[in-house]
């Protein structure tokens, strides 16, 4: 070994031994001059009393596919998809986001493309978790049917996993055929 890696190497033990004493020396402390007074249980006291709700039942924790008008729950749908998977199906859902309009050539200048138009709805309930893709529609038939955000409509259309360039994740989407008593085909002719 030469000179200069043994002056490295008693350093870096010297830098480790020092180190160690430090930490050694920074755990010693001296003892707390608080007394702690703990008092023993009283035989006679009675015990605690807790009041718990009762547990839910295992109803609870079923998913409803329908809502009472026979119309589907968008849970629903999720929930019991391969039942639905490539049916018609009508869902009742509030409206919780447009895709905005885009003017194909004003994209274009922005060498931007448009996307698909999209809906995004859910169950019409504060604790409503899944969200189900609606694509299909066109600009008239959502100002035929006065369709706003925060709304609730039974849309009509094909349960399906992929479509228009959409593919969904597990939920599916559904490819929109008509709002309420208007039919996109309708104002297509």
């Amino acid at each position: 070994m030469t000179l200069k890696n043994r002056a490295i190497h008693t350093t870096a033990i010297c830098a480790l031994a020092a180190s160690t004493l430090l930490a050694l020396m920074g755990c010693e402390h001296e003892p707390s001059n608080v007394k702690v007074e703990v008092d023993a249980p009283d035989p006679e006291a009675s015990a605690p009393v807790v009041s718990l709700p009762a547990p839910p039942s295992a109803s609870d924790f079923v998913i409803k596919e329908s809502n009472d008008d026979q119309t589907l729950r968008v849970q629903g749908i999720i929930e019991y998809k391969e039942k639905h998977l490539d049916k018609q199906v009508v869902v009742k859902g509030k409206v919780i986001r447009i895709s905005p309009e885009c003017d194909p050539g004003k994209a274009k200048k922005e060498g931007k493309k448009c996307p698909e138009p999209h809906l995004l709805i859910r169950d019409d309930e504060p604790e409503a978790e899944k969200t189900l893709l609606v694509i299909g529609h066109t600009p008239e038939l959502l100002k035929k049917a006065k369709l706003e955000e925060g709304q609730v409509f039974d849309f009509k259309g094909t349960y399906s996993m992929m479509g228009r360039g959409f593919t969904a994740s597990e939920d599916g989407l559904m490819m929109l055929e008509g709002i309420g008593d208007i039919n996109l085909a309708d104002l297509q002719k």
